[in-house]
């Protein structure tokens, strides 16, 4: 897509270059008439013949005037038409980078999200610990870590299967959310296991 615009803007450069060329072509030859009207002026003393020779040099610069305006209004139509190609290029390509930053942003939410329980995962604790961490050794402030681990989980999937497992997961990690602060952190670690992170929280 950018090498298309690149492409439509040098063609634009090139339509630009064409314009002021053709400017220059359209001075040249109205300058010319003029040097001829000044020279029939001083060379012919015959008003007659003078009057044609005018006429004939004022119908050259209207020729010329006429042909530099026709191409003109041709150019600047197809400028017009890369204008609007670009445009619309750049608006679709506004659109698209739109839709993949919210793709980027729900699969980096959707990386740091535990898909059974809908609490931080491993990567997400990871993540956050280090900041905790860092935050604790320049403020020195308590910081408290609890770690939960499901007694006899693997006895609950044995006799009554992994989807009760599942839910014995789900309905503790909802009852353990319950029980935060906003500021605390809780995440599945991994199988059974949660960690909950109580910044300016001590042991007691």
């Amino acid at each position: 897509r950018l090498q298309e615009i690149d492409q439509r803007l040098s063609d634009n450069a090139v339509t630009q270059q064409a314009s002021q060329q053709n400017q220059y072509r359209l001075d040249v030859a109205v300058h010319a008439q003029v040097e001829g009207i000044e020279t029939t002026m001083k060379e012919t003393s015959d008003i007659g013949q003078l009057k044609l020779e005018i006429q004939r040099r004022l119908d050259g610069i209207r020729e010329h005037m006429d042909s530099f305006r026709e191409d003109e209004t041709q150019r600047q139509v197809a400028s017009k038409q890369q204008v609007d190609v670009l445009t619309s290029r750049l608006r679709s390509m506004e659109k698209e980078i739109s839709q993949l930053h919210s793709r980027v942003r729900k699969e980096q939410e959707n990386a740091l999200q535990d898909a059974l329980t809908g609490i931080p995962n491993r990567m997400a604790y990871e993540k956050r610990v280090a900041e905790e961490y860092a935050r604790w050794r320049r403020y020195h402030a308590p910081l408290s870590m609890i770690v939960v681990d499901i007694d006899h989980f693997k006895r609950i999937n044995d006799l009554y299967g992994h989807q009760a497992g599942d839910k014995v997961i789900r309905v503790i990690a909802l009852e353990l959310s319950k029980q935060l602060r906003d500021v605390d952190f809780m995440a599945r670690y991994g199988g059974e296991e949660f960690v909950v992170l109580l910044p300016e929280t001590n042991i007691q």
